[in-house]
């Protein structure tokens, strides 16, 4: 049996595609709501990787069913495309191109659904896979940090991808000028930091050390964490 997701502009069509596929000992969850998120690129991956095929209705115009694609088709899921009637062999070929698995019409027989569906099933026989999962973005104000880590938190963050000299951040993080006692202070101050971000889920290398130019974060930081408040006074 097969979980299957058939994206749709309108479900009420869908309901005697629905029955003959449940009908033949699958799942079928037909949803336009579900279309609109993928489409906005707010559908998750790992919520997709429950179903066994993704089917795409024929109620979706073509221009929609690229941008889908685009996103989906980089993924090893099984796609395909629901169609009103029979496709010529080079059409079938021009979807397969396009990412699709295969396709499925309304005039097919029972028989010739069940028999492709079958055969999918046994192409991906033994194949597992996890997808990607998105990294959840952590408002960096949030975290447990006590001052001084999160200004200097906010400083390298408001820095972007430009490194700030070690005689800067003592400056503006210890309000000193630097000296080997000022520097050692801040090189603690940046692992005690880099250690608590991970602690609390911040991922990769974080925090960058250029010998002779200062600190910067890691791009990867980026993609993980923001301000909520980014106009607060540091």
């Amino acid at each position: 049996m097969s979980r299957i997701l058939l994206l749709t502009k309108s479900p009420l069509s869908e309901v005697e595609f629905e029955l003959q596929v449940e009908q033949l000992g699958h799942e079928v969850f037909s949803s336009m709501q579900l279309l609109q998120l993928c489409l906005q690129d707010e559908l998750s991956l790992d919520f997709l990787s429950i179903f066994h095929q993704i089917i795409l209705s024929e109620t979706i115009d073509n221009l929609e069913v690229t941008r889908i694609m685009n996103k989906l088709k980089r993924y090893p899921l099984i796609l395909l495309r629901k169609s009103n009637e029979l496709l010529a062999e080079k059409q079938v070929q021009q979807l397969k191109r396009e990412g699709f698995s295969d396709y499925i019409a309304n005039q097919m027989s029972l028989e010739t659904i069940r028999e492709a569906l079958s055969c999918l099933e046994k192409r991906e026989e033994g194949l597992f896979f996890t997808l990607p999962k998105r990294s959840p973005k952590y408002d960096l104000s949030t975290l447990d940090l006590n001052n001084r880590e999160m200004k200097l938190l906010r400083v390298l963050y408001e820095q972007g991808d430009t490194a700030i000299s070690r005689d800067e951040l003592c400056l503006v993080i210890l309000h000193k000028k630097s000296s080997n006692s000022n520097m050692s202070q801040l090189s603690t101050l940046v692992k005690r930091l880099k250690s608590k971000l991970a602690e609390q889920g911040v991922e990769g290398q974080i925090i960058e050390t250029f010998w002779g130019k200062g600190y910067k974060l890691h791009a990867s930081v980026f993609d993980q964490v923001y301000f909520d408040n980014a106009d607060a006074v540091i």
